[in-house]
């Protein structure tokens, strides 16, 4: 009897099951950031989604809200490219400061009814988003 023969078979039959069960491209856990930010792109779709409704109004002040504290949520955690960086975490928090201002700056916007300065907000907050995955994510 070849005992090797038998561990060969049931490791390879293992592995088959595992990379099945997984599949080829199957994701990695989320980390706790991207699960935040996950979140945060929700929020800002549905703001830029209601935004011109002012009827939707109450809905864009609930997202900004959100929005708001999940980026502060956001703001400890350190993105997987900048680990071991103080510098660039350093900079990273002031891009999400920045963020959290212009959450600030919508809801008293959205408040007064101003649609044009809501607008220009949200494209901050583009703008905002846009340089934080260049140099972050």
């Amino acid at each position: 009897m070849n005992k090797g023969k038998g561990t060969v078979g049931a490791v390879k039959a293992l592995a088959i099951v595992v990379v099945a069960g997984m599949g080829l491209g199957a994701a990695l856990p989320k980390t706790q950031l991207a699960l935040v930010m996950g979140k945060i792109v929700l929020d800002y779709k549905g703001i830029q989604k209601n935004l011109e409704d002012p009827a939707k109004a109450d809905q864009v002040i609930t997202l900004a809200r959100d929005l708001k504290e999940q980026a502060l949520k956001a703001r400890d955690l350190v993105p997987t490219k900048i680990t071991g960086n103080a510098t660039e975490f350093a900079a990273y928090q002031v891009k999400i400061d920045e963020l959290v201002k212009e959450t600030v700056d919508l809801e008293a916007a959205v408040q007064a009814k101003d649609v044009v300065a809501a607008r220009a907000v949200v494209d901050r907050m583009t703008t905002t988003r846009n340089e934080g995955h260049e140099r972050f994510k």
